[in-house]
């Protein structure tokens, strides 16, 4: 991906249109980029350093996003209270159950740790007081990949209002910064053909969903289960077929759907801002479970977005383990959370080989993974924090 965003960047400063045009990634391997202007306008001094020598310093920068992403994850979570043997499971197991999404992310260069590494850290920022860090390090986010907006409206519904304005003010700066050093005309072109690649709303994304059995996402499900195509590995996921118009209403609907839910997850009414640690953490777990669910045209290493809920949930089972007090709940959600694994984790080409790794995202089995995981997050809030 590093020589996609370079690509891009090049094309930009050579003032050449950089959506629907194919850039080289290596040898006969082409791709076009659907990330933001600003981003590859971002990236335009960087484009002229070896792409080779820009993705060895990104997958480097990574492991340390990693552990920034475990070291607030710890913090929030209080792991430092458990006992050394307790860390490491927490920890092992975390890890193992994450770890397909991350080396997909190291495998492709994506940039979707540091996206999660954006939102926890500008969350961090925020909790410490340091607004404009905060707000800057979240603007940024937004406009390099749209993902991180889903964090504006809790900020909004947790009256984080400072906050919330300065990240939109910034937002605003940095989506200007293009019409300094280039023609309005061009950067406002671009900023339309970005719109139309990134709609969700966009009937090329059911295409694609079912063109690459790695797509996953409530959309790519959907696109699964409710078009016509050849049937692959000779087996049907077909349920029915569905025009287009009614295939985009079902799947607008099953997105609202799920940012409705958050509201199950928040339980008081807005702008209640003082709630206790432990339960915004496992708000904002589900907010960032679904998150790979509801955008469009998500791989697989999309989900690694999904490891602050495992983590809460892991947190729950080891301090609860030998609970008599809620030891049935305790294993409902202990064997929802291995179905999830196995569904997410085990079906990697890496442990089940390529063929069936194929097999099972052609039947999107990471995207069902990360629904079953909803409950036994629901589950594992302790009672007296929701009071």
């Amino acid at each position: 991906m590093v020589h996609l965003f370079l690509g891009a960047a090049q094309l930009m400063f050579q003032k050449i249109p950089i959506y629907n045009h194919p850039i080289q990634i290596i040898r006969d391997i082409y791709q076009e980029y659907s990330y933001s202007p600003f981003f590859a306008f971002v990236l335009i001094p960087i484009s002229f350093i070896r792409g080779d020598i820009v993705e060895i310093l990104w997958l480097l920068l990574n492991i340390f996003f990693m552990f920034r992403i475990a070291g607030i994850l710890s913090n929030h979570l209080k792991a430092f209270q458990l006992t050394q043997t307790q860390k490491e499971v927490f920890i092992l197991l975390t890890l193992a159950f994450v770890f397909r999404f991350v080396l997909a992310n190291f495998g492709e260069a994506q940039m979707n740790i540091f996206l999660l590494f954006v939102c926890l850290e500008s969350l961090n920022l925020f909790a410490r007081k340091k607004l404009i860090a905060g707000s800057a390090l979240l603007a940024f986010g937004i406009t390099m990949k749209i993902i991180p907006v889903i964090l504006l409206p809790y900020l909004l519904y947790r009256s984080y209002f400072k906050e919330f304005a300065i990240s939109v003010t910034v937002l605003i700066v940095f989506f200007l910064m293009p019409y300094i050093f280039f023609e309005s005309s061009y950067v406002s072109q671009s900023y339309i053909s970005w719109w139309k690649v990134i709609h969700p709303g966009n009937s090329d994304f059911i295409l694609h969903e079912n063109n690459w059995e790695g797509i996953q996402s409530i959309s790519a499900l959907c696109a699964a289960l409710f078009t016509n195509e050849n049937h692959r590995y000779d087996l049907t996921r077909n349920i029915c077929v569905l025009d287009e118009s009614t295939l985009n209403l079902v799947i607008t609907i099953l997105r609202l759907l799920f940012l409705v839910s958050v509201l199950f997850f928040l339980r008081t009414l807005p702008f209640k801002k003082n709630i206790p640690e432990l339960k915004s953490n496992w708000e904002l777990s589900y907010i960032f479970l679904i998150t790979p669910l509801i955008f469009p045209h998500q791989g697989p290493y999309s989900f690694v977005f999904i490891a602050p809920a495992v983590a809460f949930i892991i947190h729950y089972l080891i301090l609860n383990w030998k609970s008599e007090e809620v030891k049935l709940r305790v294993r409902i959600i202990f064997s929802l959370m291995i179905l999830s694994f196995i569904l997410t984790t085990i079906t990697t080409d890496g442990i089940i080989g390529r063929h069936y790794c194929n097999l099972a995202n052609y039947f999107k089995l990471i995207t069902y993974g990360t629904i079953i995981l909803i409950i036994p997050l629901y589950m594992s809030m302790p009672e007296k924090q929701l009071k």
